[in-house]
């Protein structure tokens, strides 16, 4: 038998199947066309093959057949099968339906007897005999002694691949189909799922196998690299110099288990959420990536103490002193934040991931006001981190009135959060404790009471709002957040340089 006959997909049997497919072809040519057009192959393959005719034949009868299986090899269960159908030729022929063929076959192997070994049980059943074990494998060994173990092994590798590309196909439709076309219409998302199939085939391991009980999203798992290079390579927010950041911190708002590893569906919405979403969805999600933990205080530390980052962490405090906006050279030498949720960087704390999973229920839930609120406010050097990428994202535009809005905008922010520190006193229970669970506890101070009796200096914060207000007033900056990205062509170029270069950076 083949190694994978027993597996959930039975892809040894459904080999067998089409090599039997074959072998009635060749030597039993005026029965073929009957028997595929009562759709009978399939069913005799599975039901005989499966399990080397025990289910079919009493017991004393089919373990003769076992013996000669263990001697001869797979060979004698194809000799069996066609002597069998050779012998009903005339019956098949005359049938009208399926169901009729299958219970004359079944008559037939239920007869069957052992001349060598009688069973009282049999002999006194009401199934008539139909021929002795002895006699069916002596008709089957010299009717068809040409079938050979080489040639049946000829043929399984002849059918394999198309049978292994046939299950493929129809996982891959079934993928398809799971996926929700809000993003992306079906010929886009055919396309996207066809890249991800064809580079995890190109480096799938032995022990990497699908288990049929998952939803068939769950096929095609991606990991951080080629979410990244389909990140830069379909998507508006991969173009900038921070699409490394932004890759790594929206790969890991979107690994709903955590363990660094994405579904196709978790790709399609993150892809689709920065390419096609609303406006508003769109800000929405900016605004939480640069939200711990998402957004570690400790990153943006470590940035602050790089050359490059001592720069930008210069230029971005200089909003807070006068209100101006220059970046200079706004490009840093950063790596991807990703680290899985049990790790520790430095003094911040293990990865709260219960507070990841409350912003990523945001993010894809669909904008409201209520989820607007539920969202923290971003601290200061949050706020700057994320005026950066903005910069950066609308540079690529090359437009330079947006270039001359954008610092209006920054300052407008600014003002509206230090106009905002003595009003935000009193917060709303489920807004504090998803912000307690994002904040570095070292951050969190003493807030005025709900009474208002005096207590430390409020930080300056600002709201998702306050943000999307801001943004969405200047046309030219709405535009670009608004705008649809069409991927059919990004795609095609993408599938193009796998014959320069492969999809993924390490093999």
């Amino acid at each position: 038998m083949l190694p994978d006959y027993y597996n959930t997909k039975v892809v040894g049997a459904l080999v067998d199947q089409e090599v039997l497919d074959g072998l009635i072809s060749e030597h039993l040519p005026h029965l073929h066309n009957s028997i595929r057009q009562l759709g009978m192959i399939k069913m005799i393959s599975l039901s005989w093959f499966l399990t080397i005719f025990l289910s079919v034949m009493p017991y004393l009868s089919a373990v003769n057949i076992i013996d000669c299986f263990f001697y001869d090899g797979a060979k004698v269960i194809f000799q069996v099968a066609l002597m069998v159908l050779e012998i009903n030729k005339d019956k098949l022929l005359n049938c009208l339906d399926d169901g009729e063929a299958m219970q004359n076959l079944t008559e037939y192997l239920s007869g069957v007897f052992n001349a060598q070994n009688r069973d009282p049980q049999v002999e006194n059943s009401r199934v008539p005999q139909s021929i002795s074990i002895q006699n069916l494998l002596h008709e089957a060994y010299s009717k068809y002694g040409a079938i050979t173990a080489e040639s049946i092994e000829s043929l399984r590798i002849k059918h394999r691949l198309r049978v292994v590309q046939n299950l493929e196909d129809s996982l891959f439709k079934s993928v398809i189909r799971s996926l929700d076309v809000t993003y992306f219409n079906t010929e886009e998302l055919t396309d996207l799922v066809s890249i991800i199939r064809e580079e995890l085939v190109s480096r799938r391991k032995p022990d990497e196998k699908y288990d049929p009980s998952t939803p068939p999203y769950e096929a095609y798992r991606v990991d951080y690299d080629l979410f990244k290079l389909l990140f830069e390579a379909v998507t508006p927010w991969g173009k900038c110099t921070k699409a490394d950041d932004l890759s790594a911190r929206l790969f890991r708002l979107m690994d709903n288990n955590f363990d660094g590893i994405l579904n196709v569906k978790e790709v399609v919405t993150a892809l689709g959420l920065v390419c096609n979403s609303e406006a508003t969805a769109r800000i929405i999600l900016l605004f939480t990536l640069h939200l711990p933990p998402l957004l570690p205080s400790v990153e943006i530390r470590r940035h602050a103490e790089q050359p490059d980052g001592a720069e930008v962490a210069s230029e971005a405090t200089e909003f807070f002193e006068d209100g101006s906006f220059s970046i200079g050279s706004s490009s840093t030498d950063s790596t991807p934040i990703f680290e899985r949720a049990n790790s520790h960087a430095g003094d911040e704390p293990c990865w709260d991931t219960r507070s990841i999973s409350s912003l990523r229920s945001i993010v894809t839930a669909n904008c409201s006001k209520t989820n607007h609120r539920a969202l923290p406010r971003m601290t200061q050097a949050h706020f700057n981190a994320m005026s950066m990428t903005l910069y950066d994202l609308l540079l690529q535009l090359n437009n330079e009135k947006i270039e001359t809005e954008l610092p209006t905008i920054v300052s407008r922010l600014i003002s509206l959060g230090e106009v905002g520190k003595p009003f935000y006193a009193a917060r709303d229970e489920s807004t504090e404790s998803l912000r307690s669970a994002s904040f570095d506890s070292e951050e969190q101070k003493p807030l005025p009471d709900l009474n208002r009796n005096p207590g430390v200096e409020p930080e300056w914060s600002i709201a998702v709002e306050q943000v999307m207000a801001a943004i969405l007033i200047e046309e030219p900056i709405s535009n670009f957040f608004s705008a649809k990205t069409p991927i059919k062509s990004s795609l095609e170029a993408l599938r193009k340089s796998r014959f320069t270069s492969p999809l993924s950076s390490a093999e």
